[in-house]
């Protein structure tokens, strides 16, 4: 059985059409802060499936870098939100240009127009176990450029899960983005009501934005 933060583990989840994290629209986290981002500013979005997001910040006037290592969902988004074409580096572009999606594991891609001065992780940490997270947040913060943006989603949950979507805590992530000069500008948690993803009511959704200083 493929580890279940692996590209062969999600490519199963995809065939099987597992896709409980996938939204139909924006996120409305993603509109209320999206003004707060710097203008026409290179944003990341990792594991970034086939989400509407993507567009939504291309169309913003952002100039968007996504990844996603299972190719089938580059297609997906590709045939239903935004015509994409394939080059032969395994890059996806967008016919506007404010968009390209790498078709690549996330620790060996090379990605193009990093350091990067927005990351818009929603939810892309809760694929990796917590032993794993620390790792995850290392790689992502050595692509940020000074003074970035950094907007995510995270899940805690009372008690540990055998499977993602993994439970990340707060105090542990402010202390890794404080190490690396990041501030915490805003937290929001979500009530049950307002949650894009039903978990059960022993979970606990927050928004977070960090900004570089």
């Amino acid at each position: 059985m493929a580890e279940k933060h692996t590209v062969e583990y999600w490519e199963g989840e995809w065939e099987k059409r597992n896709l409980g994290f996938h939204m139909s629209s924006v996120n409305d986290f993603l509109l209320k802060y999206e003004p707060k981002l710097k203008r026409k500013s290179t944003i990341f979005v990792p594991l970034c499936g086939k989400s509407l997001d993507l567009a939504f910040l291309a169309k913003s006037g952002h100039n968007v870098v996504g990844l996603e290592g299972v190719s089938r969902a580059i297609k997906e988004f590709s045939e239903e939100t935004m015509t994409l074409t394939e080059g032969d580096d395994s890059i996806w572009r967008s016919e506007c240009g404010h968009l390209q999606i790498v078709n690549a594991d996330l620790f060996t891609a090379s990605i193009p127009n990093s350091p990067f001065e927005g990351v818009y992780d929603r939810g892309s940490i809760t694929v990796f176990h917590p032993d794993f997270q620390e790792k995850y947040l290392e790689h992502m913060i050595s692509l940020c450029a000074p003074k970035c943006d950094y907007l995510m989603w995270t899940l805690h949950f009372e008690k540990a899960r055998p499977h993602p979507p993994y439970s990340t805590e707060n105090a542990f992530m402010d202390k890794i983005f404080s190490f690396a000069r990041f501030n915490l500008l805003s937290r929001k948690e979500l009530c049950y009501e307002e949650a894009p993803f039903q978990h059960g009511s022993n979970c606990k959704i927050y928004w977070s934005y960090y900004q570089r200083s």
